[in-house]
């Protein structure tokens, strides 16, 4: 059976928060609808305008149960999120929904309505695959679902295609088969911020120093963003490495993001941004050295070296191969008064 946690409001966009530390966030990359992603870049052409209202189709291949019972007849509809990378909200439901009437299915009743996420996600071989997304019933993040590929996933000009394997189950709900949702306008972008307003500012910031590079999976990419969080109280801190520039917000949006654990007897490392789940902090192994320097509002940071990492800690699971190199200089972000 493969578990996943499906969120009943349809319009809902959730916030990640912290294993041992503050999650990253997913980044946005803007894509267009139906393109292939370009690894490392956080832009793209816009998406073409698509119909308000789509005609409701029946799932006829797309079964459903909840406590045993069939649900049917069931309809989709489907929203590139770009605030959470190239990620597609498909919202299925019990009454023919379309693009015209989507937002009304946040007020209905979780036997009503659910949804399920399909990102793109880095595999452990430097693949780049479709995974349908789990929203952690604990911590609402949107990330990929421990890899669980989709068995076929496609975007045409306005529809998504796609076959989750059967035993997809949250609680008593269990879903599998194939849908065919129609393609609606996507959900709007919101710039970066901190939503509880912690931080004085969220702009992206350009990095100081370098060159320096991190890779994963065998893909290479120039550190574009780095910025340090102070924890609340004590002398740890989190440097946030990425591969799109990012400002002082708790949620780095990238690809790629890499936090360390700094400040403590022994440094930590979690992988995240919108192609890994991440969040999962691990000491640093012997083979990658990290040397900081904390100087008043800055951090040196420098990088050698490589170690595996396993992104969501399951015994057994594929783990990434992480190399980090090169010195940057890592602004210490301020609290707001």
């Amino acid at each position: 059976m493969h578990r996943l946690v499906i969120v009943v409001t349809a319009a809902a966009t959730l916030i990640g928060t912290a294993c041992k530390n503050q999650e990253e966030g997913a980044s946005a990359s803007g894509q267009q609808a139906g393109t292939a992603a370009k690894p490392g870049t956080g832009t793209a052409p816009p998406s073409p305008p698509l119909a308000a209202v789509a005609a409701a189709v029946e799932q006829k291949e797309l079964k459903a149960t909840r406590g045993g019972q069939a649900l049917g007849p069931l309809y989709a509809v489907a929203r590139l999120d770009p605030n959470h990378g190239k990620t597609y909200a498909i919202t299925i439901a019990r009454e023919p929904v379309t693009c015209a009437t989507l937002d009304t299915m946040a007020a209905k009743a979780a036997e009503e309505a659910f949804e399920v996420r399909v990102s793109e996600a880095l595999a452990p071989d430097g693949t780049i695959t479709w995974a349908f997304a789990q929203l952690g019933s604990n911590l609402g993040a949107t990330v990929p679902a421990n890899l669980e590929k989709m068995l076929a996933f496609e975007v045409t000009g306005d529809r998504v295609l796609g076959t989750l394997p059967e035993g997809v189950n949250h609680q008593e709900l269990v879903v599998g088969g194939r849908f065919a949702a129609s393609l609606c306008a996507p959900i709007a972008a919101r710039p970066e911020r901190d939503t509880k307003d912690q931080f004085k500012d969220a702009a992206p910031i350009p990095v100081k120093g370098g060159p320096a590079e991190l890779a994963v999976a065998g893909k290479r990419f120039e550190i574009k963003g780095a910025t340090a969080i102070p924890a609340p109280s004590g002398n740890g801190y989190q440097v946030r490495l990425s591969t799109e520039p990012h400002g002082c917000s708790l949620f780095a949006r990238a690809d790629i993001v890499v936090s360390l654990g700094l400040g403590g007897a022994t440094p930590t490392i979690s992988l995240g941004g919108h192609w890994l789940s991440g969040n999962h902090y691990v000491d640093v192994g012997e083979g990658l050295k990290v040397v900081a320097k904390r100087t008043g509002d800055t951090v040196e940071v420098t990088l050698a070296g490589a170690m595996d990492y396993n992104v969501d800690g399951r015994p057994g699971a594929q783990p990434y191969k992480v190399e980090l190199t090169g010195t940057l200089t890592a602004p210490m972000c301020e609290f707001a008064p």
